[in-house]
């Protein structure tokens, strides 16, 4: 049996490719373009951690024996990456259909993120945990 607390490169690999079906149909979607001009940051940045919450939780007790207490350091490293991964794509995603305004309005480009990683960020938990048990 595969030790699923380690991280190797294919679960990168998941991660990347387990955001793009659902971060791209969003981020050419000027309905997130708007919304993003519009949602206060106390919405967005509860969107984000209401990821971390629902995906930490996910990761904890659908593929990790013994569950948070016993694999917390796992989870959360597992939490980070899928959260920057995830980030890093929709950052992208946005960059080619220049939407995303970093020099001009960084508070715009952080929010509009937000928005697209919140759904993104799932796939890619689900296609790694894929990985993970296909793994076990």
């Amino acid at each position: 049996m595969a030790d699923t607390s380690k991280i190797h490169g294919g679960d990168l690999a998941e991660m990347l490719v387990g955001a793009v079906p659902i971060a791209y149909p969003l981020a050419v979607t000027e309905e997130v373009w708007n919304l993003g001009e519009s949602i206060t940051w106390m919405s967005a940045l509860l969107l984000w951690a209401g990821t971390g919450v629902v995906i930490g939780w996910y990761g904890s007790h659908a593929f990790q024996a013994g569950g948070f207490r016993k694999n917390w350091s796992s989870v959360l490293i597992r939490l980070g990456l899928v959260q920057l991964l995830t980030f890093a794509v929709c950052a992208l995603l946005l960059i080619v259909v220049g939407k995303w305004p970093i020099a001009t309005d960084p508070a715009l480009a952080i929010k509009r993120t937000l928005l697209v990683l919140f759904p993104a960020s799932f796939s890619a938990t689900i296609v790694d945990s894929f990985g993970r048990r296909a793994q076990a």
